[in-house]
């Protein structure tokens, strides 16, 4: 007797696997069990957080080795998107990300617009025209659409989860990534090209397609 009703199990002790599932789970928080991976998970946050604050240090170390003969001023412009970065962190802390999930098309749209507008009325840098000259600064468009389109991608596979396991259910998947991909071709970006068709990729496997299809469609 637990002392606990519901529709599961009742007070006379009559559990059925659901029941006894919550109970066992309930067990092994009150005995320490979930203090313990709580404990680990935010272990895993911090050393996330102090690995991500080494490689920025070292970065402006680089930076103002490789610069302190140009006098240029990387390091004050790193610094600069240091913390805006680190502003944007905290704030989409406290947004919902969930509601993303009703925008698919929205975030689709936003990345094939970006990716034609630098086409037309970006700048060259390194042999590719990917690069949107504001001000002082230079932003790269596909690096937003990374984002976009990983958001707009897990919605449309999350609506195919249970259909992919047949090249026939997987061509839809992969039409879906074609777009972007051959808009950063033509910059040309075969860097970022790579990049969405690994996205896809990982994406793919992780919604459960056929890894043995996939294997052979990309692994030769």
């Amino acid at each position: 007797d637990y002392g606990i009703t519901g529709n599961e199990f009742d007070i006379r002790g009559e559990y059925d696997k659901d029941g006894l599932d919550v109970i066992n789970a309930y067990r092994k928080i009150i005995n320490g069990f979930g203090t313990k991976y709580l404990f680990n998970y935010t272990g895993i946050i911090i050393a996330m957080l102090l690995t991500v604050a080494v490689i920025i240090v070292l970065g402006l170390f680089v930076l103002d080795s490789a610069a302190a003969a140009k006098e240029s001023n990387y390091v004050a412009k790193q610094l600069l998107f240091v913390g805006i970065g680190t502003i944007a962190v905290f704030a989409l802390l406290q947004f919902d990300y969930s509601v993303l999930k009703n925008y698919p098309k929205e975030f689709y749209i936003a990345s094939m617009v970006l990716l034609v507008a630098v086409l037309v009325i970006g700048v060259e840098r390194g042999g590719a025209k990917g690069w949107f000259a504001i001000g002082g600064f230079t932003l790269q468009p596909a690096e937003f659409c990374k984002i976009l389109m990983i958001l707009s991608y897990a919605q449309f596979l999350s609506a195919r989860r249970e259909n992919l396991q047949t090249l026939m259910e997987l061509i839809p998947c992969f039409l879906y990534m074609v777009p972007p991909v051959l808009l950063l071709m033509v910059q040309p970006d075969l860097g970022s090209s790579l990049v969405f068709i690994f996205i896809m990729i990982g994406m793919l496997l992780i919604a459960g397609a056929n890894r043995k299809l996939l294997l052979g469609i990309f692994g030769g």
